[in-house]
């Protein structure tokens, strides 16, 4: 790798996972450019990556406020029109809605493109409504507008599930194009990480995040038994309303408030410090953020230790 290091252009950012994953990887991230609406997660983003360049809105970013060539294009838009638990109205050009936001990456990379300068890697990641929604139709329009920006020969996929690293089942589509004449897969298919591999992993995790929150004693006994909502008894995630004692946690969201019960009467909500460790951040990444939007930016995040497993493979196959 070039000691120089790398462009990183960083959009729909939240709280930073992708450049967070992509430090872990052992990537060198030179120069940053980051757009988010949220103001919270602006200030958190500011707050780890200080020396990054905002560039406003997404709708706000062009070509011209990018001083230099990105090297990666990370983004994880909208999902709010694709996902199981959203109306589902898709993301067709020009529809107005949130998810529809993608096509304002495509227009930034077309810019650059027109200024013959040329990312090296698009990644996105999305909710896995993504390659059914419109029995499929919607994926095949999101890869033929990467196709048609012409400059990338190959592109890849895979439905990743953060339980693989961390107790948390969050099933994610991640999307790779590559720049260059070379086919082959350079990053998917992510290997020697399936739950069953993964167990011994996965238990030290569950006694971590239900132990060290000082909430709950630290027995091994102790039960944890993850529940969908402490708010709503009829809710459900997945057809479930509670699991078994040590599965892993649902798939954290901006707006429910999964807990955890003992099997007897004690149940609270997680804690946003437990919603940190179940997305792979640090303590306290959100800490100067309001409890409410800590829960929020968590909710919204991009698993850090799924990154940067894609971002290792990334870096042994091509040449940076």
């Amino acid at each position: 790798m070039k000691k120089k290091g790398l462009i990183l252009l960083d959009l729909f950012s939240g709280a930073g996972g992708f450049h967070k994953g992509i430090i872990e990887a052992g990537i060198h991230i030179r120069k940053s450019y980051f757009s988010e609406v949220d103001k919270h997660a602006i200030n958190v983003y500011k707050e780890h990556f200080p020396k990054s360049n905002y560039l406003g809105a997404i709708e706000q970013v062009t070509a011209d406020k990018i001083k230099e060539t990105p090297d990666i294009i990370t983004f994880g838009f909208p999902c709010q029109d694709l996902s199981i638990a959203g109306k589902k109205k898709g993301m067709a050009k020009g529809s107005g809605t949130r998810s529809a936001l993608f096509y304002e990456v495509i227009r930034i990379v077309e810019e650059l493109i027109e200024q013959k300068r040329y990312p090296k890697l698009l990644l996105f990641e999305n909710v896995k409504g993504l390659i059914s929604h419109n029995n499929g139709k919607t994926f095949q329009q999101v890869r033929e507008a990467i196709a048609n920006l012409g400059i990338y020969r190959y592109a890849e996929w895979q439905l990743l599930n953060t339980s693989w690293f961390l107790p948390q089942n969050r099933e994610r589509v991640f999307f790779a194009a590559h720049l260059g004449e070379e086919s082959g897969r350079k990053i998917f298919p992510i290997e020697g990480n399936s739950q069953e591999n993964n167990k011994g992993k996965k238990s030290e995790n569950t006694f971590a995040l239900t132990t060290r929150e000082g909430a709950l004693t630290n027995s091994s006994t102790y039960l944890s038994i993850p529940i969908a909502s402490t708010q709503f008894i009829k809710h459900k995630q997945n057809g479930k309303r509670w699991k078994q004692n040590g599965d892993d946690m649902y798939t954290i969201t901006s707006t429910d408030r999964h807990g955890i019960w003992d099997g007897k009467k004690v149940i609270r909500k997680l804690t946003p410090t437990e919603c940190e460790r179940l997305q792979g951040f640090p303590d306290d990444w959100t800490i100067n953020a309001p409890e409410t939007q800590r829960y929020k930016l968590m909710g919204n995040a991009v698993s850090v230790p799924v990154v940067k497993t894609i971002f290792e493979t990334w870096k042994r196959n091509v040449k940076i």
